[in-house]
């Protein structure tokens, strides 16, 4: 009896190990295709090839052994903000995260070196040695054309850099200045009341005079057909700091742009791929009515991007005379001017749905993003397939 009682107990013990190994697999399971939300699959783009992918010393490991697949979710990763620029220091917050950071000043117990390019210098002292399994992600919200990006061409980075955060479609986190929300219901408006207060056509807030674009060229040939008013640094009208002032918490700058003008010109300094900046977006935040029309120059495909009926491209003319004359005949016509601006009241500033510190964080927990250096960071960064030269500036 006594026998057949173990045998029994034995064999509910073996049943009830098999159920515990079936739930661990289970379980695990799920946690891989949970983490699993990041695809390796790249579409094919002229830059591809300068990835280095095979380079043993400064790979950092992927998903490839089960010791990797599932991280321990306490601990915490340490990040170095190496050469933050002096207004954005501090800034990186892993607050809300479901993974473990912080931040670190010690760039030898850092897991991630997070490094300014637009902050490089040749001043700037990169770490001799890279940590084992050290990551280092190359950021900046700038186009390529941004002159300090030279530094970037130098040794100590060639097969370091394994991230990168750009305005670039191929960047390992794509960064984009914001996105716009249609909202439900716009909010009542007395847009003829708004289309009568207007007294002026076009507005234009600059502080860089000089630019690849050539939008500084572009303008003074508008103006030999309609009034543009120039506010700050390269014009003769001010409003706020800096002779304007769009952002942050002072608004009168916005007020009175929607109040006197019925255009603003959110031309860019450069023609790169998805480079739309702050002069478009700040025409669309949800705590001031900015009632003006944007006109919009770049390189970034607009239409694409946004609502083609809230905006005037200036791609879609032949020259910036062609762009005056049209912005001159919609001024004057009540009924299409009021239609646009009543669908751009439907829109609104959003910000990206996942908090970039915690994609970053959770990446850095995961590795679920492809173990790859960049053979050459500057040729990759300066790649002349992402910008081009203005093409609407032949004389007519």
């Amino acid at each position: 009896m006594i026998y057949r009682g173990a045998l029994q107990v034995g064999l509910l013990a073996f049943l009830f190990g098999v159920y515990i190994v079936l739930v661990v697999w289970t379980t695990e399971r799920y946690k891989m295709n949970a983490y699993s939300n990041y695809s390796n699959s790249r579409t094919s783009n002229p830059v591809a090839h300068l990835l280095s992918a095979n380079d043993s010393t400064t790979n950092i490991p992927t998903l490839s052994s089960d010791s990797q697949r599932f991280p321990n979710e306490n601990k915490t990763m340490l990040i170095h903000d190496f050469n933050a620029a002096p207004h954005t220091q501090h800034q990186l917050s892993f607050w809300g995260c479901d993974y473990r950071c912080a931040l670190t000043n010690d760039s030898s117990k850092a897991d991630l070196l997070y490094l300014n390019a637009g902050q490089m210098s040749p001043r700037t002292s990169l770490p001799a040695k890279k940590k084992k399994n050290q990551v280092w992600l190359l950021y900046s919200r700038e186009p390529p054309t941004f002159p300090r990006f030279s530094y970037l061409n130098r040794t100590d980075l060639r097969r370091h850099v394994n991230w990168t955060r750009a305005i670039f479609s191929d960047a390992t986190f794509p960064l984009t200045y914001g996105t716009l929300h249609k909202i439900e219901q716009a909010p009542e408006r007395d847009f003829d009341a708004i289309y009568d207060s207007k007294m002026h056509s076009a507005a234009w807030f600059v502080g860089h005079c000089e630019t690849q674009s050539r939008r500084e060229e572009y303008v003074r040939r508008m103006m030999s057909r309609m009034d543009i008013h120039i506010y700050g640094l390269c014009g003769n009208m001010t409003c706020g700091v800096r002779g304007y002032h769009m952002g942050g918490y002072k608004n009168r700058c916005l007020k009175m742009l929607s109040v006197k003008y019925k255009f603003y010109l959110a031309f860019e300094n450069s023609f790169c791929e998805n480079y739309v900046t702050e002069k478009f977006f700040n025409l669309f935040r949800g705590d001031v009515s900015v009632d003006v029309i944007p006109v919009v120059r770049g390189g970034a495909d607009y239409k694409r991007l946004f609502d083609p009926d809230i905006f005037v491209d200036a791609a879609d003319f032949r020259s910036p005379e062609h762009l005056a004359d049209h912005l001159s005949q919609l001024a004057n016509d009540r009924k299409r001017y009021i239609s646009m601006l009543r669908q751009k009241s439907r829109y609104i500033r959003g910000k990206p749905p996942d908090k970039f510190e915690c994609k970053m964080c959770r990446s850095l927990h995961l590795r679920n993003i492809p173990g790859q250096a960049y053979e050459d960071i500057y040729s990759f960064w300066k790649h002349p397939s992402r910008c081009h030269e203005p093409q609407d500036l032949k004389e007519v």
